[in-house]
């Protein structure tokens, strides 16, 4: 029964964040932030996970409000590690497949 209850309780603050996401939504010239949708489920004791995300865009998109999500900048996000390199061994277990028909050999043409 406690299960059940749960359930209930999980499906009653779905609909109160939903609700409280259009609403938002509606002032914000129908634009929301991932920052702000992620807010709304924090103040509810809710986490927002990629399931939840995808049916509360999918929601929210319904209901005529664009969810954002920020662009990253992949550049930034990168760390080279230079003693990250491979290893002798790791280099000798490399398999090289070259499928059937195709030739690794160059031939030069001088013309």
């Amino acid at each position: 029964m406690d299960k059940e209850n749960t359930n209930v309780d999980e499906q009653q603050k779905m609909l109160t964040i939903m609700s409280e996401l259009v609403e938002l939504g509606k002032k914000k010239e129908n634009v929301l932030e991932l920052s702000e949708i992620e807010k709304v489920f924090a103040d509810q004791g809710m986490e927002l996970d990629d399931d939840k995300t995808e049916k509360v865009f999918e929601y929210l998109e319904n209901k005529g409000i664009v969810a954002m999500v920020p662009e990253s900048d992949t550049e930034d996000d990168i760390i080279l590690d230079v003693e990250d390199e491979p290893t002798e061994e790791e280099l000798e277990n490399i398999e090289m497949a070259v499928p059937d028909g195709v030739s690794i050999e160059t031939r030069f043409v001088c013309i």
